[in-house]
């Protein structure tokens, strides 16, 4: 994630795209890249893995619960406002903070168990993706912006294409938009 996100203007492609969404959810959700990071790390001693105090051992612990509450209230915060603007199912997110690595999981009522956001549908990603950039950029970057769409949404299902316009209406109270 770090990495990622520290190097975005380097990436290209998809990975760029990927990490530009990350970091604004991460703004978002006034998540911190780097304090989550340095919440789940554990302090090995070098010379003797097996040679952790109790309180080494329970510092770690705390901070790895201090990063899953981080996270999962954070993740709490996206469901509510992703149900908002979203009328296809009820969503929910989870985010996995796994040492160096964060993902991004979805269950619905329709699929229960969590599966990882990029193998959901383009629809889901792509809207998720729009989401999170303009109701972040719309506030921040284009706050009092006109925003010019091509074709928005187009590869989004008919009644997903009408939670889009309300997403829109939404959006245009602040801002004008041209699609």
């Amino acid at each position: 994630v770090k990495d990622n996100l520290g190097r975005i203007n380097e990436l290209t492609g998809k990975e760029r795209m990927k990490a530009r969404t990350l970091k604004i959810l991460f703004g978002h959700l006034k998540l911190n890249a780097d304090e989550i990071l340095t919440l789940g790390q554990e302090n090995t001693p070098v010379n003797n893995p097996a040679n952790k105090t109790e309180v080494q051992i329970k510092e770690e612990s705390r901070k790895k619960q201090e990063r899953f509450a981080k996270v999962t209230s954070a993740a709490s915060r996206l469901t509510k406002q992703f149900k908002e603007w979203w009328k296809q199912g009820h969503y929910i997110f989870n985010f996995n903070a796994d040492g160096e690595y964060f993902r991004i999981f979805v269950s619905d009522t329709e699929r229960p168990a969590p599966i990882e956001l990029e193998s959901r549908s383009r629809g889901l990603q792509w809207f998720f993706s729009f989401f999170l950039v303009f109701l972040a950029e719309s506030e921040d970057n284009h706050k009092n912006c006109i925003l010019l769409l091509d074709e928005p949404g187009l590869s989004l299902h008919p009644n997903a294409q009408t939670d889009l316009i309300r997403f829109f209406n939404q959006i245009s109270e602040k801002n004008q938009l041209i699609y």
